[in-house]
This record gives structure tokens, C-alpha cells and sequence, in this order.
């Protein structure tokens, strides 16, 4: 399991001073490959390298060859998911992979020092010090300079053991606009963030809630790992939700109206949340799974008839059993009967091939 630990890197007025000018150089590199691009219109990476290395690395002879590789990646990376004649600058940070750099773990007031470029930076931050002792493996690190250059932000990527327990239990999650449900009938509120999500629209963008929002997203990821660990959960269903946005889109022809849309589009961050409710789980032992959200708020979860009405958002009728259903709470029960059924017939398959196997042997 790959995660990230944000630590505090400290130094002496001229070790600041020094990482600030390698800072600044990441910069003015990102710049001249952005502007590279620009001009030859060129994605691929050999020839955006080949064009630009030499010419970089006769401007800054001291520079790190692999910090010039990492740049250049980071930056068509960036390019690839954004508009290019809207690019002005791509801010990159310090990148170094796990041949770049040293830690060095002491028994002092800074029990921990990095070091790379030759120079050793102590780190602030006890606990997550303690979580990078057991790290398996650290993949790279990313500098970023806090406090208008005064210290420097380090974050690491490391590959560390999945924790495991011993719960069996399984539940499945489901979310909506206003309300996060449990198969369990646990409901998470959501009508606050969605207030002030439609305030920042009403207000023209004049209200600033980015921090707020991923503070909010956060906790509300941790209230829901807290309590499936309380109640014993090992395992949690939920939909996998990276196309929803297709389904509410003027260019796709799926439009559902200006307002639908922006709440669809604009309101919840359903990766963002994904990644944060994976992550808290994780900590936990649970195993987060990911199924096909089709059909699952169609169907009735008592009888299984797709022949559902819905009168309002919030309640599901089926015109089979004649059922009244609270429609979040039968989507998040639907959505662990599917991953059921999907369990169930894979290991079916996986019977068949073995007695098909045996069979042929036996002829």
C-alpha cells in the first residue's frame, strides 16, 4: 500500500537559502519546457527530453540530471490534464526518487535528518517519524517551500504493510446529495456542505471554503472508517463513481438541468473522497471495494424487480411487492447484495474450470 507523510524540513539561514535557489531554478526549468511545448506542440517525452536537455544542462551545469527528468515529467503530466493555451505557469516542486536521498534516524532533539545535494536537513515531526521506521520503501520525495520560503514542506511516498484485522463483517456505503448511507441504516449528513457549497456559487466564487472543504471531506472519511471499526466492519462496498459526471454533462447530451448539474458537477469531490475514506480505512485493516454502480438505485432490495418509481428523490416505490423505501438506504443495500451475487458467481467460474480440468484430465 503506497502513502503520503508530510514532515517539516528545517536548516540554518544558508541551507534555506540554498534549497530556496534550487526552488527557484525548478521553476525557471518548468517555464522553459512549458514554453518548449507551447511552441513545437510536442507531447512525447524522448523528444521534449532530447530537445531540451542539453540546452537546460548548459544553463544549469550543477543541477541533478534526474531532478531535470522529473521536472520535465511533472510538467507533461500537468499539460495532459489541462487546457495548454490556458497554461500559464505549472508550479513544480523539488522531486527526488529514492537514489537521490539518504535518511538517517539518531537518539537527539532532531532524531531524523534527510540528506541530499550532500547536506544533511533535519525534520520535524515525532509521530510521523515513528511511521517512517516502518515504512518498507520510500519512492520519492516532493519539497515545497512554507512560510514564504522560511522552512520547507517534505512529503514522502512510501510503500508500507497493509494493516489487517480480523472483523468479517461487510457492509456497503452509498451517497447521495444530501445524505451518505450505510447498509446498516447509518446516515451521514451532508446538508451543511452542500449549503455552503451553494453560497460560494450565489456569492460569485467570493466566499473562499477550499480549506474548509477538504477539512470537511477528511473528518467525514474518518467518522465513517470510526465507526465501521466500532461496529467490527472488514469490509465496505462502495460504488465506483469515476464516470458520474458524464451522466450530467451538456456536451454529452445527458444534461439534467442547470442546477442538477451543478450539484452533480460541482458540489461533492466523489475522488476526492474515495481516496480519503481508502486511506482512513486502510489505517484501519478494513478493504475498501469498488463495484458497477448500474442499476443499484432502480432496483427494489426486498423483491429485486427493476419496475421502481420514484415520487421524490428521496423515496423509491416498487410497483412489484408494493414496498415504500428510503431510496439511499436501498441503493446501499442493493450495492452489497451486487457484490454478493459478483463474489458468489466468480467463485462458481472458478469451480466450473476446475471440473472442467479434472474432467479432461480423467479422459
Amino acid at each position: 500500500m503506497i502513502k503520503t507523510f508530510s514532515l517539516n524540513l528545517v536548516g540554518n539561514k544558508g541551507k534555506i537559502e540554498f534549497l530556496n535557489s534550487i526552488y527557484s531554478d525548478c521553476q525557471e526549468v518548468s517555464d522553459f519546457i512549458l514554453n518548449y511545448i507551447k511552441i513545437n506542440k510536442e507531447y512525447r517525452k524522448s523528444e521534449v527530453h532530447k530537445n531540451t536537455y542539453f540546452l537546460l544542462k548548459q544553463k544549469y551545469p550543477d543541477m541533478n540530471t534526474k531532478l531535470f527528468q522529473q521536472i520535465r515529467d511533472k510538467v507533461l503530466s500537468s499539460v495532459k490534464s489541462k487546457r495548454l493555451k490556458n497554461t500559464k505557469k505549472i508550479e513544480v516542486p523539488i522531486i527526488l526518487d529514492y537514489q537521490s536521498f539518504n535518511l538517517k534516524f539518531e537518539d537527539k532533539y532532531f532524531n531524523c535528518f534527510l540528506r541530499f545535494f550532500r547536506i544533511n536537513f533535519p525534520l520535524e515531526g515525532k509521530r510521523i517519524i515513528e511511521k517512517l521506521k516502518t515504512a518498507k520503501k520510500i519512492k520519492r520525495i516532493e519539497l515545497i517551500p512554507k512560510n514564504n520560503g522560511k522552512y520547507f514542506k517534505v512529503f514522502f511516498n512510501c510503500e508500507i504493510e497493509d494493516v489487517k484485522n480480523n472483523f468479517s463483517n461487510t457492509l456497503a456505503l452509498d451517497i447521495n446529495l444530501k445524505n451518505i448511507y450505510l447498509s446498516d441504516g447509518k446516515k451521514f449528513n451532508l446538508k451543511l456542505y452542500i449549503h455552503k457549497k451553494l453560497n460560494y456559487r450565489k456569492y460569485k466564487k467570493q466566499i473562499f471554503i477550499q480549506s474548509w472543504s477538504n477539512g470537511y471531506i477528511r473528518k467525514l472519511a474518518s467518522d465513517i472508517s470510526n465507526y465501521l471499526f466500532s461496529h467490527q466492519v472488514g469490509y465496505l462496498v462502495i460504488e465506483d463513481l469515476k464516470n458520474i459526471r458524464k451522466s450530467f454533462s451538456r456536451k454529452n447530451g445527458t444534461s439534467k438541468g442547470k442546477n442538477l448539474n451543478y450539484l452533480m458537477n460541482s458540489c461533492f469531490p466523489y475522488s476526492m473522497f474515495s481516496n480519503f475514506l481508502e486511506n482512513s480505512c486502510s489505517n484501519k485493516g478494513i478493504l475498501v471495494k469498488k463495484i458497477n454502480p448500474a442499476y443499484t438505485s432502480r432496483t427494489c432490495s426486498i423483491c429485486g424487480s427493476t419496475n421502481t418509481s420514484r415520487p421524490r428523490q428521496s423515496l423509491l416505490v416498487c410497483n412489484s411487492c408494493n414496498s415504500r423505501q428510503n431510496a439511499d438506504l436501498n441503493g446501499a443495500k442493493n450495492i452489497l447484495l451486487f457484490s454478493q451475487k459478483n463474489s458468489v458467481t466468480s467463485e462458481d467460474r472458478g469451480l466450473n474450470s476446475k471440473n472442467k480440468t479434472s474432467e479432461a484430465v480423467v479422459l
